[in-house]
């Protein structure tokens, strides 16, 4: 999957992506004001977008919003569709619920984030029906965000969508902090870093390959952010309280392929076995 978009937004024109949006959903999100707060952010990223909208048959669909009500993935598909024509939009929140409860933009923690409940249901009893007869067979199928962070909404509506054999091939933003996903090397020395404060070899492989494997990876680096600011004392509690809570909660979705899951988790532990076995790591785990 990649992300479509430039990575290179400074960090100032991204916190202020973020005020902006607050000010117009206190407004109303008035369209020719919050047309204009986007078109900036939509020029910047143009010649990325042309790589991958400037072929026919393309149905966007919008990531279903946590607020309530966010018309700038709308207004997005609207100067696509001026740019590039022959574009088809689903509007997602007229079938699905949101992924989440609480939108992003609050400032939610990383522990806390991952523990709220995820969402995703119908709207009504023949939504996924409906939603599905809205794109045409052949279509190359780009899922719209505004800002894609962690991508924890998009990520996880994907795999909803992907229940139902839609596959998505890209997703579409107009601000990202970046556009990596998180590498195997980067969750296994996450794991092993993990398991200096817990003894659950298995639970902590599990956790980290089901909160980060397919994720981008801001979102490890929003959790080792959080981490490295716990006391070493609290760490064991932490993992267990939020990490392996997080995980199960994940799981409980049913989103996720849990045959690939416990693949991968097996992988990641035999992995830490042969490194510690090579006295790569200095610490039992």
């Amino acid at each position: 999957m990649n992300i479509i978009c430039s990575s290179n937004t400074p960090q100032e024109q991204r916190h202020k992506f973020k005020e902006l949006k607050l000010k117009l959903k206190s407004l109303g999100y008035p369209r020719n004001e919050t047309m204009s707060f986007i078109k900036p952010y939509f020029d910047r990223n143009l010649k990325v977008y042309d790589k991958y909208f400037s072929i026919d048959n393309i149905t966007c669909i919008t990531t279903p919003s946590s607020s309530g009500y966010n018309p700038i993935t709308s207004l997005f598909y609207d100067l696509l569709n001026q740019n590039y024509k022959q574009l088809n939009l689903i509007n997602s929140d007229d079938f699905f619920n949101p992924v989440f409860s609480s939108e992003a933009k609050k400032n939610l923690n990383f522990s806390n984030r991952i523990n709220m409940p995820i969402t995703i249901s119908e709207r009504y009893p023949n939504s996924t029906k409906d939603f599905l007869s809205n794109i045409s067979n052949n279509h190359k199928i780009i899922l719209l965000e505004d800002w894609m962070s962690t991508g924890d909404s998009s990520i996880l509506f994907s795999k909803f969508l992907n229940k139902s054999n839609i596959q998505i091939n890209s997703i579409a933003a107009l601000v990202t902090n970046n556009n990596y996903f998180c590498n195997n090397t980067e969750i296994r020395k996450t794991a092993e870093n993990m398991l200096k404060y817990s003894d659950n070899k298995e639970m902590v492989c599990r956790s980290c390959i089901t909160l980060f494997d397919g994720f981008m990876s801001n979102k490890l680096n929003r959790f080792s952010l959080e981490f490295s600011r716990i006391r070493n004392v609290q760490r064991n509690n932490y993992i267990e309280k939020f990490i392996f809570s997080g995980c199960n909660n994940y799981l409980n979705s049913n989103l996720f392929d849990k045959d690939i899951i416990n693949s991968k988790t097996n992988n990641l532990i035999e992995l830490i076995d042969f490194r510690k076995s090579k006295n790569f790591l200095s610490f039992p785990p």
